[in-house]
Protein backbone atom coordinates (compact mmCIF):
# COMPACT_ATOMS: atom_id res chain seq x y z
CA UNK A 1 0.00 0.00 0.00
CA UNK A 2 3.09 2.05 0.85
CA UNK A 3 3.85 2.24 -2.59
CA UNK A 4 1.15 2.33 -4.13
CA UNK A 5 0.60 5.49 -2.49
CA UNK A 6 4.24 6.64 -3.08
CA UNK A 7 3.19 6.23 -6.61
CA UNK A 8 -0.02 7.67 -6.82
CA UNK A 9 0.04 9.67 -9.82
CA UNK A 10 0.87 6.48 -11.75
CA UNK A 11 -1.43 4.82 -11.24
CA UNK A 12 -4.17 4.89 -14.46
CA UNK A 13 -7.19 6.13 -11.94
CA UNK A 14 -8.52 9.71 -13.02
CA UNK A 15 -8.06 12.50 -9.98
CA UNK A 16 -11.43 12.04 -8.62
CA UNK A 17 -11.24 8.57 -8.36
CA UNK A 18 -7.95 8.51 -7.05
CA UNK A 19 -8.32 11.50 -4.06
CA UNK A 20 -11.88 9.18 -3.31
CA UNK A 21 -9.71 6.10 -2.72
CA UNK A 22 -6.89 8.27 -0.39
CA UNK A 23 -10.30 9.24 1.20
CA UNK A 24 -11.87 5.79 2.07
CA UNK A 25 -8.34 4.59 3.50
CA UNK A 26 -8.12 7.25 5.88
CA UNK A 27 -11.39 7.14 6.99
CA UNK A 28 -11.27 3.01 6.99
CA UNK A 29 -9.18 0.37 9.27
CA UNK A 30 -6.13 0.90 7.90
CA UNK A 31 -3.36 2.04 10.07
CA UNK A 32 -1.93 5.38 11.31
CA UNK A 33 1.05 5.30 9.05
CA UNK A 34 -1.01 4.52 6.24
CA UNK A 35 -3.19 7.15 6.53
CA UNK A 36 -0.53 9.69 7.46
CA UNK A 37 0.53 8.88 4.13
CA UNK A 38 -2.37 8.98 2.08
CA UNK A 39 -3.00 12.74 3.39
CA UNK A 40 0.36 13.52 2.08
CA UNK A 41 -0.72 11.86 -1.28
CA UNK A 42 -3.76 14.59 -1.01
CA UNK A 43 -1.77 17.65 -0.42
CA UNK A 44 0.32 16.56 -3.89
CA UNK A 45 -2.65 16.35 -5.38
CA UNK A 46 -4.32 19.47 -7.51
CA UNK A 47 -7.47 18.83 -8.51
CA UNK A 48 -10.44 20.55 -6.19
CA UNK A 49 -11.69 17.26 -5.08
CA UNK A 50 -8.16 16.49 -3.29
CA UNK A 51 -8.85 20.10 -1.95
CA UNK A 52 -12.20 18.93 -0.83
CA UNK A 53 -11.35 16.05 1.20
CA UNK A 54 -8.42 18.00 2.45
CA UNK A 55 -10.67 21.32 3.69
CA UNK A 56 -13.15 18.01 5.25
CA UNK A 57 -10.03 17.12 7.36
CA UNK A 58 -8.90 20.32 8.08
CA UNK A 59 -12.72 20.96 9.78
CA UNK A 60 -12.62 17.94 11.63
CA UNK A 61 -8.96 19.18 13.31
CA UNK A 62 -9.96 22.50 13.93
CA UNK A 63 -12.90 20.92 15.59
CA UNK A 64 -10.77 17.87 17.48
CA UNK A 65 -13.24 15.42 15.78
CA UNK A 66 -10.27 14.17 13.85
CA UNK A 67 -7.60 11.11 15.54
CA UNK A 68 -5.37 13.32 16.85
CA UNK A 69 -2.26 11.76 15.17
CA UNK A 70 -3.59 12.78 11.85
CA UNK A 71 -3.42 16.84 12.78
CA UNK A 72 0.28 17.45 11.48
CA UNK A 73 0.13 15.38 8.81
CA UNK A 74 -3.35 17.13 7.61
CA UNK A 75 -1.62 20.40 8.54
CA UNK A 76 1.36 19.84 6.43
CA UNK A 77 -0.09 18.53 3.30
CA UNK A 78 -1.75 22.04 2.99
CA UNK A 79 0.98 23.75 3.88
CA UNK A 80 2.74 22.01 0.53
CA UNK A 81 -0.21 21.93 -1.40
CA UNK A 82 -1.75 24.18 -4.28
CA UNK A 83 -4.68 25.00 -2.69
CA UNK A 84 -4.27 28.48 -1.77
CA UNK A 85 -7.45 29.34 -0.12
CA UNK A 86 -6.69 26.08 2.04
CA UNK A 87 -3.54 27.44 3.29
CA UNK A 88 -5.05 30.93 4.34
CA UNK A 89 -7.85 28.96 6.12
CA UNK A 90 -5.30 26.93 7.75
CA UNK A 91 -3.34 30.08 8.61
CA UNK A 92 -6.18 32.29 9.76
CA UNK A 93 -6.63 29.44 12.69
CA UNK A 94 -2.63 29.40 13.16
CA UNK A 95 -2.83 32.72 13.82
CA UNK A 96 -5.41 32.11 17.15
CA UNK A 97 -3.23 29.98 18.52
CA UNK A 98 -0.01 31.91 18.01
CA UNK A 99 -0.25 33.48 21.60
CA UNK A 100 -0.60 29.99 23.48
CA UNK A 101 2.14 27.44 22.91
CA UNK A 102 0.58 24.39 23.81
CA UNK A 103 -2.63 25.23 20.84
CA UNK A 104 0.11 26.26 18.30
CA UNK A 105 1.99 22.53 19.13
CA UNK A 106 -0.91 20.61 19.75
CA UNK A 107 -0.23 18.40 16.52
CA UNK A 108 2.66 17.37 17.67
CA UNK A 109 1.39 15.24 20.78
CA UNK A 110 -0.13 12.44 18.73
CA UNK A 111 1.22 10.39 16.13
CA UNK A 112 5.05 10.82 15.95
CA UNK A 113 7.35 8.08 15.24
CA UNK A 114 9.65 6.97 18.39
CA UNK A 115 12.09 5.27 16.31
CA UNK A 116 12.43 8.49 14.70
CA UNK A 117 12.71 10.18 18.08
CA UNK A 118 15.01 8.36 19.23
CA UNK A 119 17.41 8.75 16.75
CA UNK A 120 16.78 12.55 16.82
CA UNK A 121 17.59 12.39 20.57
CA UNK A 122 20.62 10.72 20.51
CA UNK A 123 22.51 12.12 17.06
CA UNK A 124 20.37 15.40 15.99
CA UNK A 125 23.76 17.84 16.43
CA UNK A 126 21.02 20.56 16.20
CA UNK A 127 19.11 19.43 19.44
CA UNK A 128 21.75 18.11 21.04
CA UNK A 129 19.50 16.50 23.99
CA UNK A 130 22.19 13.44 24.77
CA UNK A 131 24.96 15.99 25.01
CA UNK A 132 22.93 17.41 28.43
CA UNK A 133 20.27 14.39 29.44
CA UNK A 134 20.94 11.28 29.98
CA UNK A 135 18.67 7.85 29.90
CA UNK A 136 19.72 5.06 31.24
CA UNK A 137 23.09 6.07 32.21
CA UNK A 138 24.18 7.55 28.67
CA UNK A 139 24.39 11.16 28.06
CA UNK A 140 25.55 14.18 29.81
CA UNK A 141 24.57 15.31 33.35
CA UNK A 142 23.73 19.13 32.93
CA UNK A 143 20.05 18.81 32.58
CA UNK A 144 18.13 16.07 34.74
CA UNK A 145 18.31 12.76 33.70
CA UNK A 146 15.03 11.05 31.28
CA UNK A 147 15.06 7.90 31.89
CA UNK A 148 11.85 7.59 33.98
CA UNK A 149 10.59 10.77 32.33
CA UNK A 150 7.03 9.18 31.48
CA UNK A 151 6.00 8.40 34.66
CA UNK A 152 6.14 12.20 36.03
CA UNK A 153 5.06 14.08 33.14
CA UNK A 154 2.21 13.68 30.86
CA UNK A 155 2.57 14.23 26.79
CA UNK A 156 1.11 17.83 27.29
CA UNK A 157 4.01 18.41 30.09
CA UNK A 158 6.65 16.97 27.99
CA UNK A 159 5.76 19.01 25.49
CA UNK A 160 5.59 22.44 27.00
CA UNK A 161 9.63 20.89 28.66
CA UNK A 162 10.92 21.18 25.36
CA UNK A 163 9.49 24.35 23.22
CA UNK A 164 8.85 26.34 26.21
CA UNK A 165 11.95 25.05 29.17
CA UNK A 166 11.54 27.76 31.37
CA UNK A 167 8.21 27.14 32.24
CA UNK A 168 8.96 24.64 35.20
CA UNK A 169 12.42 23.41 36.17
CA UNK A 170 13.54 20.61 37.53
CA UNK A 171 14.68 20.60 41.82
CA UNK A 172 18.32 20.38 41.46
CA UNK A 173 18.47 22.47 38.22
CA UNK A 174 17.24 25.59 38.74
CA UNK A 175 19.72 28.45 39.54
CA UNK A 176 17.93 31.21 41.38
CA UNK A 177 18.87 34.49 43.17
CA UNK A 178 17.52 35.46 46.44
CA UNK A 179 17.30 39.03 48.65
CA UNK A 180 16.79 38.10 52.18
CA UNK A 181 14.24 40.43 54.48
CA UNK A 182 17.35 41.17 56.55
CA UNK A 183 19.45 42.59 53.56
CA UNK A 184 21.68 39.44 52.88
CA UNK A 185 21.97 37.97 48.72
CA UNK A 186 22.23 34.60 47.86
CA UNK A 187 22.44 32.70 44.38
CA UNK A 188 22.66 28.78 44.19
CA UNK A 189 20.36 25.84 43.29
CA UNK A 190 16.97 25.11 44.46
CA UNK A 191 17.45 21.48 45.17
CA UNK A 192 14.01 21.16 47.22
CA UNK A 193 11.52 23.33 48.04
CA UNK A 194 7.65 23.42 49.54
CA UNK A 195 5.28 25.89 50.33
CA UNK A 196 7.18 27.36 53.34
CA UNK A 197 10.96 26.80 52.70
CA UNK A 198 13.24 26.12 49.96
CA UNK A 199 16.55 24.60 49.99
CA UNK A 200 19.61 25.91 48.69
CA UNK A 201 22.73 24.31 47.16
CA UNK A 202 25.39 27.38 47.65
CA UNK A 203 28.52 25.91 46.03
CA UNK A 204 30.30 23.40 48.15
CA UNK A 205 28.66 24.63 51.08
CA UNK A 206 26.13 22.18 53.27
CA UNK A 207 22.51 22.86 51.91
CA UNK A 208 20.76 25.68 53.41
CA UNK A 209 17.41 25.91 54.31
CA UNK A 210 15.27 29.21 53.67
CA UNK A 211 12.07 29.79 55.43
CA UNK A 212 10.07 31.47 52.04
CA UNK A 213 9.15 34.11 54.62
CA UNK A 214 12.76 35.24 55.06
CA UNK A 215 12.56 35.96 51.14
CA UNK A 216 12.06 39.59 50.23
CA UNK A 217 12.33 38.82 46.49
CA UNK A 218 13.61 35.77 44.35
CA UNK A 219 14.47 35.25 40.95
CA UNK A 220 14.79 32.27 39.10
CA UNK A 221 17.25 32.08 36.24
CA UNK A 222 16.15 31.03 32.94
CA UNK A 223 17.62 27.73 31.94
CA UNK A 224 20.32 27.06 29.73
CA UNK A 225 18.53 24.60 28.18
CA UNK A 226 17.27 26.51 24.47
CA UNK A 227 13.86 26.05 23.54
CA UNK A 228 13.63 22.70 20.57
CA UNK A 229 10.97 25.26 18.50
CA UNK A 230 13.71 27.66 17.85
CA UNK A 231 15.77 23.97 15.90
CA UNK A 232 13.21 21.31 15.19
CA UNK A 233 10.70 21.30 12.73
CA UNK A 234 7.21 19.97 14.21
CA UNK A 235 7.33 16.94 13.00
CA UNK A 236 10.53 16.46 14.25
CA UNK A 237 9.04 17.32 17.58
CA UNK A 238 6.12 15.32 17.59
CA UNK A 239 8.78 11.93 16.67
CA UNK A 240 10.85 13.51 19.90
CA UNK A 241 7.78 13.57 21.80
CA UNK A 242 6.41 10.06 20.76
CA UNK A 243 10.14 8.68 22.23
CA UNK A 244 10.33 10.53 25.52
CA UNK A 245 6.50 9.05 26.27
CA UNK A 246 8.08 5.62 26.25
CA UNK A 247 10.95 6.42 28.78
CA UNK A 248 9.13 4.58 31.60
CA UNK A 249 10.16 2.17 34.44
Amino acid sequence: RRVALANIKKVNFPPVKQAQMLEKLIDGQTNISEKQNAIAALGAMTHNKAEKILSKYLHLAIKNTLDPALHLDVFNAIETSTFSSLKTKLTNQQKKWLNNDLLAYQATLFGGNAEKGKELFRRNEAAQCLRCHAVNGKGGMVGPPLEHIADRLSREELLTSVINPNASISPGYGVVILSLNDGEELSGIVSAETTSELTLKIGNKPPRIIKRTAIKEMEMLPSGMMSLKDVLDKSQLRDLISYLITLKK
